[in-house]
């Protein structure tokens, strides 16, 4: 019983976290990014196909991963899509991350494992962006799953574990360009642990070369039929490899996302205050980390090594991302991921103090005769479960506030240039207006902005037969001079109104407040009186 409490013990975490992180998952809007991705694998459901774009969007494992999910909903076509079969799929590479946890038991301790699932299902950040349609979830799925999967493989030798290491390591490089990160972090941290000639002679006894060609070759076959689109844009594995002069631009300083400070992402998991809201996230967690970190360099076990390894890989890891110029929030989910792993550690080290040689003389001092201290290790480990509940309910505290109370409030961390729930409003009143028109769905929508204030309005438009997108007023058809509504940039409207006149009646609506986006939305005043009148008891 006591081998099986462990297991039991996350699976039953595993569970509590799928069927909470599924609740609600429509309840926060669709941010632009979100909405672009949905977009992209709305055509690939609608037979339009998919060929990997070099600049942008990343790789192709979230468009393919998400049709199960439709079709298993009964969901054939984009339009019959929903928020919640998209964001369903990083819910449930999120649980599988917590879940592989389970082949850590050996390495890092029941205490340890059982307390990073419990860190892992808590953490704000993991759980924000857990129901966030973006390649990142993904990302730190399978890069927990090759570090897993490497130490099994380390451990028995045996080729199963090498191949399905070289299966995450594909992919890894299907889901996004940064996972060159990642692999330079795991890279550098195993040869931080080779200290001297002598065990470098140990690692490399004995090599199994065919294990490490199967790893490769599987590697590169998984990385190759999905950047192809299954053998029909053979293209796209060359561009996977020409893209990293782009990204290469981008971490250097081009284009959006510039954020210059070392600093960034410790500030954001650590402490951010806003407009008089303070927000610790991950606060709690790191304390346990930093606690296990130390004592990862302290343990003699036959298992230090591979704690060691993660610390190295976490802290070189956070290193790299904070030294690049280019900086989004969800950029840091593997670091994340990785605090919880070094605060069950740290809830660890707790629970092994009874070993230290002072608490054995104090345990002998106050239960005399018992020399092993065995009354020193039920305290130590009270002690370490009491220090974890305190960081859990210090952390679902904190949890409460980034994905409830402020789930879609820019002051929160993890908010980055997010949708204005106010953008809802908007489309519900475009759905009013089409109820009335006679014209339903079929209601012909003009969209005059600029290509990146468009967004996410094709997602929240995708049931409109007749949506069009322009940049520029002079741009828009002149047939029918009289569209029913309009949306449009609000530096349009002087423009807008010399063309309409007196004929429309014009709302406003935030997308992005903190960015001074705001929308017009024209209504012709024959159908906003049809509107009223619909509107009459």
């Amino acid at each position: 019983m006591r081998r099986l409490a462990g297991p039991i013990l996350i699976a039953l975490l595993v569970l509590v976290a799928l069927v909470w992180r599924s609740q609600g998952l429509a309840s926060r809007p669709m941010h632009h990014d979100e909405a672009n991705q949905a977009v992209r694998c709305g055509q690939l459901l609608d037979g339009g196909g998919y060929a990997y774009d070099p600049r942008e969007h990343h790789g192709p494992t979230l468009y393919y991963f998400t049709l199960p999910i439709a079709w298993l909903r009964g969901q054939t076509t984009f339009a019959a899509t929903d928020e919640a079969t998209y964001r369903l799929l990083p819910v449930i590479f999120s649980t599988l991350t917590l879940a592989l946890t389970l082949w850590l038991l050996r390495d890092l301790g029941p205490p340890a494992c059982v307390w990073a699932v419990v860190f892992g299902l808590l953490s704000p950040g993991l759980f924000f962006y857990s129901r966030y349609y973006v390649q990142e979830t993904l990302l730190v799925c399978f890069t927990f799953g090759l570090i897993v999967a490497g130490r099994r493989y380390w451990r028995t030798r045996r080729l199963r574990w090498a191949i399905l290491a070289g299966v995450c390591l594909g992919l890894m490089h299907a889901t996004k360009e940064t996972c060159v990160l990642a692999w330079a972090a795991m890279g550098l941290a195993a040869v931080c642990q080779i200290r001297s000639p002598r065990r470098l002679g140990k690692v490399l006894r004995h090599p199994h070369w065919q294990h490490a060609v199967w790893f490769a070759g599987v590697a590169a076959v998984v990385s190759v039929v999905l950047f192809s689109s299954f053998f029909t844009h053979w293209r796209g594995p060359l561009d996977s490899i020409l893209t990293y002069t782009t990204y290469l631009g981008r971490s250097g300083g081009e284009g959006r996302h510039v954020q210059s400070s070392p600093w960034y992402y410790l500030q954001l998991v650590l402490w951010q205050r806003d407009e008089g809201i303070t927000f610790r996230p991950e606060l709690g967690i790191a304390a346990l980390a930093v606690i296990g970190a130390i004592a990862a360099f302290l343990r003699r076990d036959r298992n230090a090594g591979f704690a060691r390894f993660l610390v190295l890989y976490v802290v070189l890891l956070t290193a790299i991302y904070s030294l690049l110029s280019y900086k989004t929030p969800w950029c840091i989910l593997s670091t994340l991921h990785g605090l919880t792993l070094l605060a069950g550690l740290g809830i660890d080290a707790i629970w092994r103090l009874h070993r230290a040689p002072f608490v054995v003389q104090a345990s002998a001092c106050v239960f005399p005769g018992q020399s092993k201290g065995p009354q020193g290790k039920a305290w130590t480990a009270s002690l370490a479960c009491l220090v974890g509940l305190l960081v859990a309910g210090f952390t679902v505290r904190q949890s409460v506030l980034v994905n409830d109370r402020f789930r879609a409030d820019e002051r929160n961390p993890y908010v980055y240039v997010h949708t204005a729930p106010d953008l809802l409003k908007l489309v519900r009143r475009i759905e009013d207006i089409a109820a009335v028109s006679g014209e339903g769905r079929g209601l012909l929508i003009p969209v005059i902005t600029s290509p990146e204030d468009a967004w996410p309005l094709p997602w929240y438009l995708r049931r409109f037969s007749h949506v069009g997108y322009w940049s520029d007023p002079a741009e828009l058809p002149a047939e029918p001079a009289h569209p029913p509504v309009l949306v449009t940039s609000t530096a349009f409207d002087e423009t807008l109104a010399n063309r309409l006149g007196d004929g429309y009646l014009c709302e406003y609506y935030g997308l992005r407040p903190r960015q001074d986006v705001l929308l017009s939305l024209y209504i012709r005043r024959d159908l906003w009186e049809r509107f009223l009148a619909s509107r009459q008891p």
